[in-house]
């Protein structure tokens, strides 16, 4: 599967948008779709949730794991929050990520006795 031709190209052309809009709108580097289009760079994993909220769907449809558009209101996949917190990352101090990953295992422990 090619994530450009097979779901970035459809979702662009289904908006009347173009890779210039994308690239620009969600601060792609100019350029990478044609590289995605070609599989000279595969760099897409860390912009995918980016890329699914632009489009309102889901990272899962955007990396071919399901043909399911939408997005699941119901539950988060590992995937939508793993991306979620890699690309904001980069505004965190190192303390707020560790206190992040303490927060996150206190939650676990939590929900270990339900």
């Amino acid at each position: 599967m090619n994530i450009y031709t097979d779901r970035i190209l459809p979702l662009l052309q289904s908006s009347n948008r173009t890779d210039r809009d994308l690239e620009a709108e969600i601060g792609l580097p100019r350029g990478i779709l044609y590289k995605w289009k070609t599989g000279k760079n595969k760099s897409y994993e860390a912009y995918c949730g980016k890329i699914a909220s632009y489009f309102n769907v889901s990272t899962d449809y955007l990396l071919g794991n399901t043909d399911i558009k939408a997005p699941s209101t119901s539950s988060i996949t590992f995937d939508d929050f793993t991306v979620a917190m890699h690309n904001q990352s980069d505004r965190l101090t190192e303390e707020q990520k560790l206190q992040l990953l303490k927060m996150a295992e206190l939650f676990a422990k939590d929900n270990e006795g339900k």
